[in-house]
């Protein structure tokens, strides 16, 4: 799934007809690969198995979240991770928003990679703000990429007119080339060092 699609950037950008189909599609694919990288995490409702340092704390911290379900959780520190010794559901209790698993019993047991949890998490449906940004994103690289095409260089235009919208938004980039606008609603799922 991507985060949007050429339907959604067409409407933003305010064009029609199909003759910039494959450029949209390629750009969304490149997008929606910016978006990642600049989150540190995918945002699309998966399946993931993550090994874990435990850390001596009630809780650890998945690197994807809302976690929609846990379907196993094992500690391990020869790192065999025999299921039959998976924890039993009721040693933990998991706050999904944020992505944690805290212990009921105890704390998690110091080590290198000795927790592995399977997991489903990520978003069934993109929030709102995450779909506009990507369209921000698409628009700014269709905008671009036209420019190039056209024999004009990359920074010459300060703002772009998004047609019979007629508003304007700051073609800032940011050090990853996502413009500042969609970084500023992005920062809102950026995992946290």
């Amino acid at each position: 799934m991507s985060l949007t699609n050429s339907t959604n950037v067409k409407q933003y950008i305010g064009i029609s007809g199909s003759g910039d189909d494959t450029l949209l599609a390629a750009l969304i694919l490149y997008a929606d690969d910016m978006v990642k990288r600049f989150l540190g995490r995918s945002l699309e409702s998966t399946s993931y198995t993550e090994r874990l340092d435990g850390n001596g704390r009630d809780f650890i911290r998945l690197a994807n979240y809302p976690v929609i379900s846990v379907t196993s959780v094992n500690v391990d520190a020869g790192w065999d991770f025999d299921p039959d010794n998976d924890e039993d559901a009721e040693d933990y209790y998991l706050d999904a928003e944020p992505g944690l698993i805290f212990h009921t019993t105890g704390v998690w047991s110091e080590g290198r990679r000795n927790i592995k949890v399977v997991y489903s998490a990520g978003y069934a449906t993109l929030p709102k703000d995450v779909v506009h940004a990507a369209n921000i994103i698409v628009a700014d690289l269709y905008t671009r990429a036209k420019q190039l095409a056209g024999g004009g260089i990359q920074n010459e235009l300060a703002q772009e007119d998004l047609g019979d919208r007629n508003d304007y938004y700051q073609k800032e980039l940011t050090a990853g080339g996502i413009p500042a606008q969609a970084e500023a609603i992005l920062n809102r799922y950026r995992v946290s060092s």
